[in-house]
């Protein structure tokens, strides 16, 4: 977006100007998505000509993601497919695993405290994508439980049910894939440690000046991502905050509005969430490493996208100590 002038990209327009923050956000998050399918498509065997046809065939057929390109991501587009609540399609199951979930929570989900359920929470694929990729990761890890449709899938599969038995089977073979789950799971991760944070951040209000924010912001995540890439685990144990480094820099870590008591409801299931993921990274040291070294990966490729930021970072034009009153009217 052109800074100052009316956009036109006329001579009032100031040119090299910053860079959309939602586009960046995005753009860095899928340089980590990369970032992990790299060693989770060497770890699952897939070659580099499955990944090639698979992604012509993915262009081909307009769908979101394929199973050899990006593992993960197919895996979560597939569960989002297949529990849709609102579709006509016939393997949109979601009515009736919801329906399904409901007996079990009268008494699994209450009796136990797990987090089985609430197919609401899982977003649909649609708009910015990237983003809900990582959003729709911890849901989808939830899934995976026994309790949850992991065992509703197997008890279709038994019974022989005919709505959506190829995507029902692939479902299974990601759930039962450790490291397909390593994957999701980093990205978890990566969506609760690193993309709400940032989010929040770059929504400051409608009174903030893009100097208030985008100048601290990105040398802030930047210092973040160096260290997260050197010691994932510190992320993993949630002892390496960045919300705790955008709160010391002045920067917005909550949201603009109040949450709505639904909101607040589905918060909780989202912390139960990274509860439960971290506890059972913390119980598996074999998946604990793969998403160590996958978490390291992800940092440190998106520690080199934000550097790609270079008008708020380094020697660039756009950093703290070059702001002027000049320069803010300007934009």
């Amino acid at each position: 977006l052109a800074c100052g002038g009316d956009g036109s990209g006329g001579a009032g327009d100031v040119k090299d100007g910053a860079t959309c923050a939602h586009h960046a956000v995005a753009n860095i998050g899928e340089l980590g998505r990369k970032a992990i399918d790299a060693p989770l498509k060497a770890l699952m065997k897939i070659t580099d000509e499955q990944s090639s046809a698979d992604s012509a065939k993915v262009k081909c057929l307009r769908t979101s993601v394929g199973w050899f390109s990006s593992p993960a991501c197919s895996l979560i587009y597939q569960v989002s497919k297949y529990v849709a609540l609102f579709s006509s399609k016939g393997y949109a199951i979601g009515e009736n695993f919801a329906l399904w979930l409901a007996h079990k929570l009268k008494t699994t989900e209450q009796l136990a405290g797990d987090l089985i359920g609430h197919v609401e929470d899982l977003l649909a694929i649609c708009g910015g994508r990237d983003y809900v990729f990582f959003l729709d990761a911890a849901v989808v890890d939830r899934f995976s439980q026994f309790e949850s449709l992991y065992g509703y899938l197997l008890e279709e599969a038994d019974l022989q049910a005919e709505a959506g038995g190829k995507l029902r089977k692939a479902i299974i073979t990601g759930f039962e894939s450790v490291y397909c789950m390593s994957a999701v799971r980093s990205m978890a991760i990566i969506s609760e440690e690193w993309l709400w944070p940032c989010l929040r951040a770059i929504e400051p209000g409608p009174q903030a000046h893009i100097l208030d924010v985008c100048p601290q912001l990105w040398p802030c995540v930047l210092a973040w991502l160096e260290e997260a890439a050197a010691n994932p685990q510190a992320v993993i144990d949630g002892t390496l905050s960045l919300r705790a480094r955008l709160e010391a820099c002045g920067q917005r870590t909550t949201p603009l509005k109040p949450p709505t008591p639904a909101g607040e409801r589905r918060a909780a299931r989202a912390a139960l969430d990274m509860q439960r993921i971290r506890a059972s990274l913390a119980a598996d040291a074999e998946q604990l490493q793969i998403v160590r070294d996958m978490l390291a990966g992800a940092f440190a490729a998106m520690a080199g996208g934000v550097r790609n930021h270079a008008e708020f970072v380094g020697d660039g034009h756009l950093t703290v100590a070059k702001i002027t009153p000049e320069l803010r009217k300007a934009m």
